[in-house]
């Protein structure tokens, strides 16, 4: 099963987000085909796209704001549309909301991310409940090499060194990085994570928004709601599908003496 993971803000003292997120949109195989052929379709009907490909337009950054909102209705069918129609669909979701750390996060190819951790715990537990056997294989949107190659090996060295990572026995330990151009599955992780971080921030109070917007911001977090799933495993422990982390870990930040 893929699972297309996207983030929208970045978390970093310095980053404008107040709530950035993380989620990861989940996809067997089989329905990937399916799924992106309903996709074209919509981009063909409600935008009149002849050529849907290798293009930004289909960015949650340019679809889902409060001017497309009020002064391109088209569009804005089109993310109703796009989430109503993920919302049927045999797809699964999770995410993780984050608050703006205070200092940056610790990166290193030895230690995973914590909130990619918190994530990725879940697809794990997803995964191992609903389906055994079989593997998720993560797909993440690429940012460049560097950073590609440092998240791989962090999470490659967390499934084969620590004693939790070793649990994770439905996990591929190599994860995927794609172009969130071409790749229709990353869009959809786009628009889910750009509504669940926009959602939390008007409903947190830190940005504020017209009422209409807020109300519109509501409704396709609904949307998304219906694809997430929460589970209370065997411990008792409760697993939020969508996870609203409390303050960060001191562990997870870089030491207050190491600066930006």
């Amino acid at each position: 099963m893929l699972f297309f993971i996207d983030e929208s803000g970045h978390p970093h003292p310095h980053d404008d987000t107040a709530r950035p997120s993380l989620s990861a949109v989940g996809v067997r195989l089989g329905s990937l085909r399916k799924l992106g052929g309903a996709l074209h379709a919509l981009k063909k009907d409600i935008l009149g796209d002849e050529d849907p490909h290798h293009e930004d337009k289909y960015k949650a950054n340019r679809l889902l704001n409060e001017r497309t909102y009020n002064r391109v209705r088209e569009k804005w069918e089109y993310v109703e549309a796009v989430l109503d129609l993920a919302a049927n669909f045999p797809v699964v979701s999770f995410h993780v909301v984050m608050q703006r750390p205070e200092r940056p996060l610790l990166t290193s190819a030895e230690v995973i991310p914590y909130h990619v951790r918190c994530l990725l715990g879940r697809v794990q537990e997803f995964m191992s409940t609903e389906c055994p056997g079989d593997v998720a294989v993560p797909v993440f949107d690429s940012q460049d090499h560097t950073t590609d190659l440092r998240l791989s090996m962090a999470i490659e060295c967390f499934l084969y060194r620590h004693a939790e990572g070793r649990r994770w026995t439905s996990m591929l330990p190599s994860p995927l990085f794609v172009d969130s151009k071409t790749m229709v599955g990353i869009q959809l992780a786009d628009l889910f994570v750009s509504c669940v971080r926009q959602y939390h921030e008007i409903t947190d109070g830190d940005v504020k928004r017209s009422s209409s917007y807020a109300r519109a911001i509501e409704r396709l977090h609904n949307q998304v709601a219906r694809t997430v799933w929460d589970h209370s495993d065997g411990d008792g422990r409760l697993w939020h599908g969508e996870y609203v982390m409390g303050s960060w870990r001191d562990d997870a930040l870089v030491s207050p003496t190491d600066g930006d």
